[in-house]
């Protein structure tokens, strides 16, 4: 190898090197080169050639020839949304210098922003088209950094990982105000991570040791006041001021060959990621054996504001099977569950779960389903959010072509999501064993994508088949109009 004035670390060519000269030749060795080389993301090709050596008739030559990407960019995306029928435009500026320190070091700096006509969520009203600030009533701006180095750095350093396992360390920080006419929220977020791959690079895991973000949320008064009026306290608890400190560890297995969220692999093809989170319960453990102050709600406070204390478990289990030659089946199974603990006894808002939405049971808008079997009076007319500690989710759709870039899909969603605990504001919400089973929600109908091969648009038309509002016994809804009910989702890309 001969070495010269780089644009790159000469340690970062040989440390993902595998031979060396003077070894004999192995065509192995060759190719984790070529992989390891390529994961750094700074190359756009690579190329190891052998030639034979003109002196020495055992001996080859080795070219390595990479063709870098464009160090630094600057990419502006602006897109319309129609999500369950909230219209809504989003943009995002993100600058990426791939090569910050001539190590393959990668800077990213975005900034994302997005205007979005949303139902309110305690008014039926429409909203008044000719007025465009009462039209696109929710906004979110905000910046983000990270900046990740293709190794591992302290402590993940003292951990023993083969060379194939691409680890990769990253440290971000975020900022984001949302702004509804019921409420403003602001979260700042920092963390710090480490990934790498197993498994013949199947098997990813992310592992988050520390993440910490703080959220302040300014509620209107008539928004409190009719939370309080209809005694949803778990709602207007989810939205009291925290921090939230983050242990986090995701791992994913993956033997799709997907082209667009297309598997287009011959065989059967699965997909599972687990997550495990933990917040608070090492910091409350601190502040207990120190001896801390509680507040008056026997609550421990950092800076005057509580910190969140839960466990929470996902699953997402996806099998693709091909039919024909471009079609298949696919089915998905998600599950997840929160514990809240002592310090805040309820999951904040961003860590609870909803259904309803367009990858979720689709004949319901997003976070308009459950809890449980819980039924909204006729006597309260505002609509909120439905959120819980517990979601069980199952989804079966058959895709098939229709001509040239154009598929169809007929699905079955069916799921929910419950609280852990009997809510005096949502009777019949709660979860248990001998009762759960019959409160799930279920819908169905058709949809239509066209894949234009970079990005595939969708519209899905759903209507609902069980509603588990209504009372048992009487929670099938054929012959009560379900097609008068049908909810249009528009998406990009396909829903799992």
């Amino acid at each position: 190898m001969v070495k010269e004035k780089l644009n790159y670390k000469y340690s970062l060519i040989t440390h993902n090197v595998e031979f060396f000269k003077g070894q004999v030749f192995q065509k192995n060795l060759a190719e984790k080169s070529y992989k390891r080389l390529l994961n750094l993301g700074v190359f756009r090709t690579v190329l190891i050639q052998y030639v034979k050596n003109p002196k020495f008739n055992d001996q080859l030559d080795c070219y390595i020839i990479c063709q870098p990407i464009v160090k630094q960019a600057i990419n502006v995306e602006t897109e319309g949304t129609n999500t369950s029928g909230n219209l809504g435009v989003d943009g995002n500026i993100l600058y990426q210098n791939r090569n910050l320190l001539r190590g393959a070091e990668l800077l990213e700096f975005s900034l994302n922003g997005a205007l979005i006509a949303q139902r309110q969520l305690n008014d039926n009203t429409t909203s008044d088209l000719t007025n465009v600030q009462s039209t696109f009533n929710t906004i979110q701006f905000g910046p983000s950094l990270k900046f990740s180095v293709p190794r591992a750095v302290f402590p993940f350093s003292y951990l023993p990982f083969k060379k194939d396992a691409f680890p990769r360390t990253f440290i971000s920080t975020s900022l984001n105000y949302q702004s509804r006419p019921e409420f403003n929220r602001t979260i700042t977020n920092v963390n710090y991570g480490f990934s790498f791959k197993s498994h013949k690079l199947k098997v990813k895991h992310d592992f988050i040791p520390v993440e910490v973000y703080m959220v302040k949320a300014k509620l209107t008064d008539n928004f409190r006041n009719d939370l309080l009026n209809i005694n949803d306290f778990f709602l207007l608890n989810s939205f009291q001021d925290h921090i939230t400190t983050l242990s986090k560890y995701t791992v994913t297995y993956n033997n799709q060959s997907i082209s667009n969220g297309v598997n287009t692999s011959r065989k059967a093809i699965s997909f599972v990621k687990v997550n495990v989170a933990s917040s608070g319960n090492i910091l409350r453990g601190i502040f207990d054996a120190t001896g801390q102050p509680k507040d008056t709600l026997g609550r421990y406070l950092i800076l005057g504001t509580p910190f969140a204390q839960f466990v929470k478990l996902d699953i997402d289990y996806r099998l693709y099977i091909p039919v024909r030659k471009r079609s298949r089946l696919v089915y998905r199974t998600a599950i997840g569950v929160g514990k809240p603990l002592k310090n805040l006894n309820v999951l904040p808002y961003e860590q609870s779960y909803f259904s309803g939405g367009p990858n979720s049971v689709r004949a319901w808008r997003a976070r308009t389903l459950g809890p449980g079997g819980y039924a909204q009076p006729d006597s309260v007319t505002s609509k909120y959010d439905k959120i819980g500690d517990l979601l069980i989710e199952g989804n079966f759709e058959y895709r098939f072509h229709i001509f040239r870039s154009f598929y169809g899909a007929a699905f079955i969603d069916v799921g929910n999501i419950w609280l852990l605990h009997e809510e005096r504001g949502k009777p019949g919400g709660d979860f248990e064993l001998n009762k759960f089973y019959k409160e799930f929600a279920m819908g169905g109908r058709l949809g239509i994508r066209w894949d234009l091969n970079f990005f595939v648009l969708r519209l899905d038309a759903a209507a609902p088949i069980a509603d588990p509002s209504y009372p048992e016994g009487d929670r099938w809804l054929f012959g009560k109009g379900p097609l008068r009910r049908t909810t249009l989702n528009f998406g990009i890309g396909y829903p799992f």
